[in-house]
């Protein structure tokens, strides 16, 4: 008799309460809804099912809160048959590579502003770390920042100056 009860407990201890599928249910819907945030690029970058792209690209278009929401929800069931845990990682992944973006931006930003303003620390730091600068081409990117009397003529040599030095952190 006991023969007849361990199938019926092992199958029991494999299905999910209400509780846990709902809660994997709203965690895949939140998942979708990062996907949604994303970028094309980002998006793009990320390995999904086409029907799930379709459903993704879909629900970005929708302004209704409705038939957004409605979306969302078909969105989380495309999400079912899907592993949310590898696709949270995929994102995060790409999430975590902007924020890197935008922090090498921001820097590279205070590196040209400090040259600007003629910080010889930071000019002797940059030749430091950058063995292959082109230190007299920096110097003349410098000098015409620094010499610019109109305002556009600044903005565009500030701009040569920043881009010269991203491409050096890159």
């Amino acid at each position: 008799m006991s023969s007849d009860i361990e199938p019926q407990d092992h199958e029991a201890s494999q299905r999910l309460s209400k509780t846990k599928q709902k809660k994997s249910a709203h965690d895949a819907q939140r998942v979708g809804e990062a996907l949604c945030a994303l970028n094309d690029t980002k998006l793009n970058a990320i390995q999904m099912p086409a029907e799930l792209r379709e459903a993704v690209v879909a629900a970005r278009n929708m302004r209704q809160h409705g038939a957004r929401r409605r979306q969302m929800q078909y969105i989380g069931a495309l999400m079912r048959s899907v592993d949310v845990a590898a696709l949270q990682t995929e994102i995060d992944s790409a999430n975590a590579e902007g924020h890197e973006e935008r922090r090498r931006f921001k820097q590279v930003e205070l590196w040209r502003d400090e040259l600007a303003a003629g910080d010889e620390n930071r000019l002797a730091w940059l030749e430091e770390t950058f063995p292959n600068i082109e230190r007299e081409h920096l110097r003349r990117l410098i000098d015409a920042v620094s010499r610019s009397n109109a305002e556009t003529e600044r903005r565009k040599a500030g701009k040569a100056l920043f881009r010269y030095l991203r491409k050096l952190v890159s």
